[in-house]
C-alpha cells in the first residue's frame, strides 16, 4: 500500500508529462526537443536535442522513471521517448509503432512493452489503462502522417516518418485518485464510458467540435478539472516564451467548456512547474 501524500505533475510542454507521488514516477510523452517548424514542414532529418532532455531529467528529477508511455507515435510525442528511456532506465510502453521506434535506437527487448486497446499497466501505486481512440484533424482538417510504423529506424529522419500508429488515451488510476492523459483532440464515441476521474489533461490543438469533444470526455467521465495540453507553439524553445499555437482558440474552448461542464475548473498551468494533481 502506498504511504503517498499527494501524486504531482509536471508539464514539459505539448502533451508531455512527468507524475510521481514520490515513490514512483513515469513520463508521458515527453518532447522538449521542440524543432523548428522550418525543419519540420521543410522536411529535414531531426534528432532529439540530447542537452535539452538531459535538462527535463534533471529538473524534474526523473533519473529513477519507471516509464516513458507514448499515447500515439508522431514526433512531438515520440522523438525524445527512445532517449528518456535510456537515460532513466524506464520501460518505454506504447503502440508496435513506438515499439519500433525504441528498437531503432537500440533499446532492449525487455525495456520495450508494446500494448493494445483495454491493456494496464501497473507501476507502483500506479494502475494506467490505455484506451483506444483517435488522432484529432490536426491539420487542415486533417489527420497528419497517418499509418503506422512498420520497421525499427534511428534519428535522423523527417518528421513525416513518425506515422500515428493509433491513438490511445491513457486512466491513470492511484489511491489518491484518478486523471486521464487525452493528447490528441479526437476521440470514439463511448470510449470513456464507465470511467470516472477526477482530472483531464485535455489536447486542445486539432479540435473540430469543441462541444461534442468536451462531452465525450470530460462531461462523461465526470472530471472536476480540466488541465489543458497542447496548446503551445511547439516549435520553438521555452527560453523565447510559451506562445500559443495558432488558431488554437482558448476563448472558444473556455466559453464551451463553462456551457458544457460549467461546475468544471478549467486549469492553466506553467511550464516546467510542479503542480499538485490530487
Amino acid at each position: 500500500m502506498s504511504s503517498s501524500t499527494s501524486v504531482n505533475a509536471v508539464w514539459l510542454g505539448t502533451a508531455g508529462l512527468f507524475v510521481s507521488d514520490g515513490e514512483t514516477a513515469f513520463y508521458i510523452d515527453p518532447y522538449v526537443s521542440r524543432i523548428s517548424a522550418f525543419s519540420v514542414f521543410g522536411g529535414r532529418k531531426i534528432s532529439p536535442d540530447i542537452k535539452s532532455i538531459d535538462t527535463c531529467i534533471s529538473r524534474t528529477s526523473g533519473q529513477n522513471a519507471a516509464a516513458v508511455m507514448i499515447g500515439h507515435s508522431h514526433f512531438d510525442h515520440l522523438l525524445d521517448a527512445p532517449e528518456f528511456a535510456r537515460k532513466t532506465g524506464a520501460m518505454l510502453i506504447g503502440s508496435e509503432s513506438t515499439a519500433n521506434v525504441g528498437y531503432g535506437a537500440g533499446l532492449p527487448q525487455d525495456r520495450i512493452r508494446v500494448i493494445k486497446n483495454g491493456d494496464a499497466i501497473a507501476l507502483g501505486a500506479f494502475n494506467i489503462r490505455f484506451i483506444e481512440g483517435i488522432h484529432g484533424p490536426a491539420f487542415l482538417g486533417r489527420i497528419p502522417y497517418p499509418g503506422v510504423i512498420e520497421k525499427p529506424f534511428a534519428p535522423p529522419v523527417k518528421a513525416s516518418d513518425y506515422r500515428l500508429g493509433g491513438f490511445y488515451g491513457m486512466v491513470v488510476s492511484h489511491p489518491l485518485g484518478t486523471f486521464i492523459h487525452h493528447g490528441s483532440a479526437g476521440w470514439i464515441p463511448g470510449m470513456y464510458d464507465g470511467i470516472k476521474a477526477h482530472t483531464i489533461f485535455l489536447c486542445l490543438a486539432g479540435r473540430k467540435n469543441t462541444r461534442s469533444y468536451i462531452e465525450e470526455t470530460v462531461l462523461k467521465t465526470g472530471a472536476k478539472r480540466i488541465i489543458p495540453v497542447h496548446h503551445d507553439w511547439f516549435f520553438s524553445p521555452f527560453e523565447k516564451g510559451v506562445h500559443l499555437l495558432k488558431g488554437v482558440g482558448i476563448d472558444e474552448f473556455i466559453s464551451e467548456a463553462m456551457k458544457t461542464v460549467p461546475e468544471t475548473e478549467v486549469r492553466f498551468v506553467p511550464a516546467l512547474m510542479s503542480f499538485r494533481v490530487f
